[in-house]
């Protein structure tokens, strides 16, 4: 049992009744394609959710020993700390779908001018349509592309579709616009009898300037991210020390090592995950 079945199991009852909070998030786990329904995903949430403040409680209770003096203390920050953990498990389940079909665009964006190239010169060998899918479902390269192309296979093979049909059906439910287009053109070249090598080429040209300009801005948007990451935490994180060491000389504060310790040991790699996450994010070379 996945651990999806499992949380709608246990948490079947209040996912019917509540599930209407996160109604408007249905629409991008359709679009995204994830394999949930909402209540099985607002169980999973539910059930992410109570796990990460439990987990996340006890860690921050057991470092806190190492840390604090005060009991009550501890358990404040301890609750308090899982508390955030558990908001923020929360807060990334309902932008999660939106995410992930974002991200699924940008990867068949990145890899449509790949793969146009290879379908067009596929297209100028006089292979039939229906092989050109099959065999670009067969490389695992084109990443999204290929897995449209395999439904677009497995719909003329097995469930009896013809070659626009099928198309169509893909056609409808991409996140990507560009891919839409292009198989609704490519749906109507095979129709009409047109020069489907051709319309290829034409797309290809098309798709490799508008890859040419988010190359161009990506390139602006890594240097910002990199001074800003420079700025911010390498720069802001060695003012921190130096001042609290300043401080701990001049005799003020207590625990000033612990929470340089605690920056070195968890700000820092945390920063520099976030930050390297963020260059993926807007990256023109992830398929």
């Amino acid at each position: 049992m996945g651990t999806a079945q499992l949380a709608y199991r246990i948490f079947r009852p209040i996912a019917k009744k509540y599930v209407y909070l996160i109604k408007d998030v249905e629409k991008d786990i359709k679009r995204s394609e994830l394999p949930y329904t909402l209540e099985e995903y607002f169980a999973l949430l539910i059930f992410s959710a109570l796990i990460a403040f439990f987990a996340s409680f006890l860690i921050i209770f057991l470092i806190s020993l190492l840390v604090l003096r005060n009991p009550i203390l501890r358990i404040f920050a301890a609750f308090f700390a899982a508390l955030c953990v558990s908001i923020f498990i929360v807060v990334g389940f309902y932008f999660y779908p939106s995410m992930y079909a974002e991200n699924k665009k940008r990867k068949i964006e990145n890899a449509l001018h790949y793969a146009t190239i290879y379908m067009g010169t596929l297209a100028g060998t006089g292979m039939p349509p229906h092989l050109i899918f099959k065999v670009l479902s067969g490389f695992s390269e084109f990443g999204e592309i290929s897995k449209s192309a395999e439904k677009i296979t497995r719909g003329t093979e097995v469930f009896g579709l013809d070659l626009p049909e099928a198309m169509q059906a893909i056609a409808e439910k991409t996140v990507s616009e560009s891919f839409k287009e292009l198989l609704v053109g490519m749906r109507s070249t095979i129709i009409t009898g047109g020069d489907l090598r051709q319309y290829l080429y034409e797309k290809t040209d098309k798709f490799i300037q508008d890859y040419r300009r988010r190359l161009q801005a990506y390139t602006k948007q890594l240097a910002v991210l990199t001074e800003v990451y420079m700025t911010l935490i390498i720069v802001g994180i060695i003012f921190a020390i130096v001042i609290s060491t300043i401080m701990s000389m001049l005799g003020g504060g207590a625990g000033i090592e612990q929470m340089q310790l605690m920056i070195v040991i968890l700000g820092l790699p945390i920063a520099t995950v976030v930050f390297v996450m963020m260059i993926k994010m807007v990256s023109p070379l992830e398929m």
